[in-house]
């Protein structure tokens, strides 16, 4: 190409990468030349010998490798249903137990909060001294109640602040027994601080505050100043407040007897915007209907008198939050209740506060309801536990077995790729409970992760067996017409014909079977992360991580071995829909023609020779490493089992039933 001016025109772009490479060319010739002098020096030769090293234990691995493959697989593919049993009996024998993976989810609020970091430090500390730990009471008068039930009681009801208050624990039930003596019957504990062991006296609750509370303290406040005074400003007073016990307003509790009533509103008009801070009118009628008892409970129960609870894992008596809350709930449903506080066995249908939209769904609504941070983080992970078992999981294996039979149109291939998963899922959670792996309300991730993972590898082999199948048959076929003209005939082969499925299975688990391998090693490696205390300081992501690593290795080792044994019991061809979804006429007559052609043509060829293998599949079948099938069954039955059992410590007698 030539300018206007007669000169040569060059391309720009030829031009730059000429100049570039010119360019670099001393760097790049230097680098030659030192990889030459490198190759020719003794660490050049060492390098050289290195590599042929690797290579040769590549080799050798990939043969070993082969080999192993084409003993398994030959020794799954002569008795398919012992290996299916087999892993359905083990899967059965750890996923038993994961019908109590539900208690080893956690719900405690500081499991949220990062390892070692300054705020969770300070929040032990201020644990230690006070309380962080939250149950309230929340109280609704029949005033707060639509329909037949609502009346014109007030919080401020000298009736209903005696009830709240008994509830509490006062000087008026402090000396009575069990469940009537409330729930904080001892002002001096601080919840179980100053207790040493169960049953000495600490109730677990460190402070309350209340629309009763603020009443008795205002009650006491006389009594306690006139008491100050005597015992500490009149000479020769004994310490005993003689003339201060003349008040009849001494007790901490709610006023009693006549103006009583005149007493306590006195008090609340005096506190001003204080006691607004625990009442609410929620309809605007001027009336407060709703009020709160919140309580500071103590982190650790065990030195309380609450009632224990069985701890399902153990069956240990233990005392902790959800003792204490069922304590709470078994307080405000005792005969003690019944006498001193009408309001507990109060239930109305509809009230004020209620979302209207949603009134159909929300359960009947009780006048004292037990609530608060620590009760709903407990009530959040029985839900999740409820939502994971019956719905989550459920409708996710629903959806991915709806697909996989709308593209494959057989029934078959959803239980070929649909129990390795069921049983992965077993064992993952099962072990979890075997080997006590604290969960937390993140768990509910794991499960779909799992059934999408187990269900790609599971597929992935599947149609790659059968994309051997379909290729050996093809190459057979391509043969038996070629020697056609030879005159040999030789009978139609077998699909399933045990050289044919060994050839199949051993060719996909090692191109497709490596690719799965490495993808469950790299999802592995990439999860892994998550369990590294370093990195992951929070435990609920930590625990996310150790399960799908148990779930994902698991769903791999199943896939590889029960994928090849299914195909083989049921004899799975892709696209055989055994009449179901099929096409009628139009397939009907398809496969007619199909047969009239395979009938015209003669099979005159030998079986296609048989690929070199590692091992002779003549022998494998008749024996199993070269021991015999029969005992080789039997022997590995009872070690696996026996190992099973000891695992998953079957044996124990005295391991907990759970009662409904």
């Amino acid at each position: 190409m030539t300018s206007a001016d007669g000169r040569p025109q060059q391309d720009e772009e030829l031009v730059f990468w000429s100049w570039f490479f010119e360019r670099i060319s001393p760097f790049t010739d230097g680098l030659s030349s030192l990889r030459n002098a490198v190759g020719d020096s003794p660490i050049g030769g060492f390098i050289d010998t290195a590599g042929q090293l690797i290579n040769d234990i590549s080799d050798t691995a990939h043969i070993a490798a082969q080999r192993v493959v084409e003993l398994t697989y030959s020794a799954i593919l002569r008795s398919p249903a012992y290996l299916i049993v087999t892993l359905l009996l083990a899967s059965a024998l750890i996923g038993w137990r994961a019908e109590d993976f539900e208690h080893q989810i956690n719900g405690d609020v500081e499991i949220y909060l990062p390892d070692g970091a300054n705020s969770t430090l300070l929040l032990n500390e201020v644990r230690e001294q006070w309380a962080t730990d939250i149950v309230i009471l929340y109280i609704q008068t029949n005033n707060a109640a639509i329909g037949a039930k609502h009346g014109d009681e007030n919080i401020t009801d000298a009736d209903i602040l005696n009830q709240i208050s008994w509830i509490e624990g006062d000087d008026n039930n402090a000396q009575a027994g069990g469940y009537g003596r409330g729930l904080d019957y001892n002002k001096e504990d601080r919840g179980s601080y100053y207790c040493s062991s169960p049953m000495s006296g600490c109730d677990g609750v460190v402070w309350i505050l209340s629309p009763a509370q603020i009443v008795k303290e205002a009650n006491s406040t006389d009594y306690r100043f006139s008491c100050a005074v005597e015992k500490y400003g009149l000479p020769g007073s004994d310490g005993d407040c003689d003339l201060a016990s003349l008040n009849p307003n001494e007790g901490y509790s709610i006023p009693q007897g006549d103006g009583a009533q005149d007493r306590i509103d006195g008090y609340v008009e005096n506190s001003g915007d204080l006691f607004s801070n625990f009442v609410r009118d929620t309809n605007d009628d001027g009336i407060w209907d709703t009020g709160v008892i919140i309580m500071g409970i103590s982190f650790d129960m065990t030195n309380t008198d609450i009632t224990p609870r069985a701890d399902l894992k153990t069956g240990e008596e233990i005392r902790d939050h959800e003792a204490f809350i069922a304590y709470v709930k078994a307080l405000l449903s005792s005969d003690p209740a019944r006498i001193h506080c009408a309001l507990c066995f109060e239930v109305y249908d509809e009230v004020w506060t209620m979302d209207k939209e949603r009134s159909d769904k929300i359960p009947e609504r009780r006048a004292v309801t037990v609530t608060g941070l620590t009760p709903v983080l407990h009530d959040v992970s029985d839900e999740i536990y409820k939502a994971l078992r019956y719905t989550m999981l459920p409708v996710s294996l629903v959806l991915v077995g709806l697909t996989m039979f709308i593209l494959h149109r057989s029934w078959k291939v959803i239980v070929i790729c649909g129990t390795p998963i069921a049983m992965s899922l077993a064992v993952t959670f099962g072990s979890t409970v075997i080997f006590d792996i604290m969960l937390t309300p993140m768990i509910i991730s794991a499960g779909p992760i799992l059934v999408g993972l187990g269900v790609d590898y599971s597929l992935h082999l599947t149609n790659r067996i059968e994309e051997n199948r379909k290729d050996i048959l093809n190459q057979m076929e391509e043969e038996a017409w070629a020697s056609k003209r030879d005159g040999v005939e030789v009978p139609e082969p077998d699909p399933f014909d045990p050289q044919i499925s060994l050839t199949a299975n051993v060719r996909a688990a090692m191109t497709t079977g490596n690719a799965i391998f490495l993808s469950a090693l790299t999802t592995i490696v990439g999860f892994s992360v998550l369990t590294w205390h370093s990195l992951v300081p929070i435990e609920p992501m930590r625990t996310v991580g150790n399960t799908l690593l148990i779930g994902i290795s698991t769903t791999f080792i199943i896939s590889m071995l029960m994928v090849p044994a299914w195909i083989e019991l049921l004899r799975y061809r892709k696209g055989d829909s055994d009449g179901l979804l099929s096409s009628g006429v139009v397939e009907s007559a398809r496969r007619k023609r199909i047969a009239a052609s395979r009938e015209l043509k003669e099979r005159e060829t030998p079986w296609k020779k048989r690929d070199e293998s590692a091992i002779d599949t003549s022998d494998v079948f008749g024996t199993i490493l070269g021991i015999n099938s029969i005992f080789f069954y039997l022997a590995s039955t009872l070690i696996f089992t026996g190992t099973l059992f000891l695992i998953t410590d079957i044996t124990r007698l005295d391991y907990p039933h759970q009662t409904s």
